[in-house]
């Protein structure tokens, strides 16, 4: 459960409202044909699970120190499946100007299939993910409202406004789908140019 929805909670929907008490996000789901392949998928809505993350946050007994949040999102394909993991880092600066920061990091897709491409991911949770990344980055920021409620944007009134930067990780695989470029990873270098007889010299 952990690895496909990005939940510790083996439950059901029943027993996570009404007997924990819990809010979660429940993800849309899919299945696309690939040739003979049928690819089911699941998504959650980074914006969402983020406020909720935030919301559980302020709920804890603990502080929730923050002035600056890092997004982190990760393509990877790995054992069968296509996975999204986004990394949520809140930094703060100490009494001394010092840096600290905690994170906390999730599955938020997946796509199960023998091998990903950019054909694949934009048949599934693609066309989500980059609506959803484009309206945290249009958002620039979260606004902490009152004891406990997180609306994206600068709200006016907000008891604490919260600047959001968002990261795109991966392998130089993902990277060359990502500039509509596949294959190109294992032959050119997307930075020198080089072919790969040259940029696999140490030292080139």
């Amino acid at each position: 459960m952990i690895v496909e929805l990005g939940s510790p909670l083996f439950s059901t929907d029943y027993r996570i409202e009404q007997v924990l008490g819990l809010e979660f996000v429940v993800p849309v789901t899919g299945a696309y044909m690939y040739g003979n392949e049928k690819i089911e998928w699941s998504y959650k809505d980074v914006a969402e699970v983020l406020k909720l993350w935030i919301k559980m946050k302020l709920a804890s007994p603990l502080e929730f120190k923050c002035d600056h949040l890092d997004i982190s999102t990760a393509i990877d394909h790995g054992k069968g499946h296509s996975r999204i993991t986004t990394t949520f880092i809140a930094r703060w600066q100490t009494e001394n100007e010092e840096w600290k920061e905690e994170e906390y990091s999730c599955t938020i897709g997946n796509a199960r299939c023998k091998k990903d491409n950019s054909e694949i991911i934009k048949n599934t949770f693609g066309p989500s993910l980059n609506s959803h990344l484009k309206e945290l980055r249009d958002a620039g920021s979260f606004s902490i409202i009152g004891d406990g409620e997180v609306e994206l944007g600068r709200v006016e009134g907000a008891t604490k406004i919260v600047r959001i930067e968002l990261f795109m990780a991966g392998d130089i695989l993902f990277y060359s789908a990502a500039l509509r470029k596949e294959g190109f990873s294992t032959w050119w270098c997307s930075l020198c140019r080089l072919f790969k007889t040259k940029w696999q010299e140490a030292g080139h």
